[in-house]
């Protein structure tokens, strides 16, 4: 899709909700429309959890900066939260 200015990849995921908005979408939808989804929801991560049948779209809900969120994505990734999920933090 690339219409997105900035995307970082992450082997983790959000503790709990994390205090974002979240909104589940079936993994059988093909990823680049998964992309246009969150893009027009105007959410900024994408969660693959290691198992189930959903993609996750989280979103920033005001109390959240994109930094907050990367900082506490990096954290996660740092003491090894769920490394088996995959995650994607855009700027569209």
């Amino acid at each position: 899709m690339d219409d997105y200015r900035k995307r970082e990849a992450y082997e983790t995921d959000t503790m709990s909700s994390f205090g974002l908005k979240q909104y589940p979408v079936p993994r059988d939808i093909p990823y680049p429309q998964v992309e246009k989804i969150a893009k027009d929801m105007n959410y900024c991560l994408i969660v693959r959890p290691s198992r189930g049948k959903y993609y996750y779209l989280k979103g920033i809900n005001g109390e959240k900066t994109y930094k907050e969120i990367k900082n506490h994505l990096l954290e996660n990734v740092a003491s090894r939260y769920k490394h088996h999920s995959k995650c994607c933090l855009y700027i569209f």
